[in-house]
C-alpha cells in the first residue's frame, strides 16, 4: 500500500556533548543507524517516483474525458433523447416522433373517411323522406336513397365492390390501422423507457458497490486497483479522474 512508503522508520538519538553525557558516544552503532535510514529513505523515494511515473502514463487524457456521458434527458412529449457530452456538445436521438406522425396520419384518415360516409349517409336519408313525401318519385327516390346508403357503406365498411380500392381507403380500414400503429408505438415506448431504466440502475449499481481498494506492487512499482466498477485515469495536472464502467 502506499502508506506503507511513510511509514515512520527513524527516531531522533538526540545527541549529547561529553561533558553531559556518555550515552551518545560518536560511533559505528549510531552513525550506521542513521546510515541505514538515509538508504532506506532513498530507496523508497525511488519506488514512490517510479509510482508517480506510472499514474501519469495511465492518467485518463483530457481528449478521452470529453467524450464520456455528462447528461441525458428525453422529452416526454416527443420522445427525443438528448445525450450531453462532458465537452458540452449535444446528441438527440428520435425514439418516438416517426410512430407519433404515423399515428396522427391514421386518424386523420380514419376520420376523413368516416366525414365521407356521414355525408352519404345523411344524402341516403334526405332522400327516403322525398320518397316518403312523394309517391310519383317514390321509386326513383327509393333507387337513390340504396345508392346512397351503398356509398355509404362503401366508405365506412369498404365491403361493397362499387369503389376501386375501398378495402384500404375507408374508415374501418384507418381505424384498425390506426390502433395497431399505437400499439407499436406504445410497445416501442415501453422498451425505451425500460432501456432508459435499466441504464440508470447499471449506474446506481457501481456507484453502489464496494469502495476502490488500491495497493502499492513494491517489485513492479505498480500501483494496484481492486474493487467496484470503476476507471481511473490520470489528468495533465496531476490528478487522478474516475469514471463508472456501465
Amino acid at each position: 500500500m502506499i502508506r506503507e512508503v511513510f511509514t515512520k522508520i527513524y527516531n531522533r538519538i538526540n545527541w549529547r556533548n561529553r561533558s553531559e553525557a556518555m550515552t551518545t558516544a560518536l560511533g559505528k552503532t549510531l552513525l550506521n543507524r542513521m546510515d541505514y535510514t538515509l538508504d532506506e529513505l532513498d530507496s523508497r523515494s525511488t519506488v514512490l517516483s517510479s509510482c508517480i511515473i506510472e499514474l501519469d502514463n495511465s492518467k485518463l487524457e483530457e481528449s478521452e474525458a470529453n467524450e464520456l456521458v455528462k447528461d441525458w434527458r428525453m422529452d416526454l412529449s416527443t420522445y427525443i433523447v438528448t445525450v450531453t457530452k462532458k465537452n458540452g456538445t449535444k446528441t438527440t436521438f428520435d425514439l418516438g416522433s416517426t410512430y407519433i406522425a404515423e399515428i396522427r396520419k391514421q386518424v386523420q384518415a380514419a376520420a376523413s373517411s368516416a366525414g365521407t360516409a356521414g355525408q352519404y349517409k345523411n344524402a341516403a336519408q334526405a332522400s327516403a323522406e322525398a320518397a316518403a313525401k312523394s309517391e310519383t318519385s317514390a321509386g326513383q327516390a327509393r333507387n337513390a336513397a340504396e345508392g346512397y346508403a351503398v356509398n355509404a357503406r362503401s366508405w365506412s365498411d369498404g365491403d361493397t365492390g362499387t369503389r376501386e380500392g375501398e378495402a384500404t381507403d375507408c374508415a374501418k380500414y384507418y381505424s384498425e390501422r390506426s390502433k395497431n400503429s399505437s400499439d407499436i408505438s406504445k410497445l416501442y415506448l415501453d422498451k425505451v423507457e425500460q432501456a432508459g431504466n435499466e441504464a440508470v440502475d447499471r449506474v446506481n449499481e457501481a456507484v453502489r458497490m464496494n469502495l476502490p481498494a488500491f495497493s502499492m506492487d513494491f517489485e513492479t512499482g505498480h500501483l494496484m486497483y481492486s474493487g467496484g466498477r470503476f476507471i481511473f485515469k490520470m489528468d495533465d495536472a496531476g490528478h487522478m479522474r474516475w469514471r463508472t464502467a456501465v
